[in-house]
């Protein structure tokens, strides 16, 4: 189906996540703490669409988002937000007017 690229500030919870879209049929990297991220590779191998969980370390999935659609090579690309409470969405709306928001429970609806 698709390529995503899964931004999430827990790597436990960003495999479960990622386990659920690959069950759904998508191809999906995580972008998370644990690594230092390589934006570049990124930008050079972009995916379909970016899948942003505000649920932690919202101002770090702003900032990531805010990066992606900067870049020429990402600018184009979908970006979804999902999860967290109102304000943290509506921040992240206010950085990215044309993303989607979104619950994880339901992405296998989207």
């Amino acid at each position: 189906m698709s390529r995503l690229l899964l931004v999430h500030w827990n790597a436990k919870e960003a495999k479960a996540k990622a386990r659920t879209l690959k069950g759904l049929g998508h191809t999906t990297e995580i972008l998370c703490d644990s690594e230092k991220p390589n934006l570049g590779r990124v930008r050079e191998s972009p995916p379909d669409l970016f899948l942003i969980d505000l649920n932690r370390l919202p101002s770090h999935g702003r900032e990531i988002a805010g990066y992606f659609r900067r870049a020429k090579a990402t600018r184009q690309i979908p970006i979804l937000f999902v999860d967290g409470n109102a304000e943290r969405i509506s921040r992240a709306k206010q950085l990215i007017p044309d993303a989607d928001l979104g619950k994880s429970e339901k992405i296998e609806t989207a």
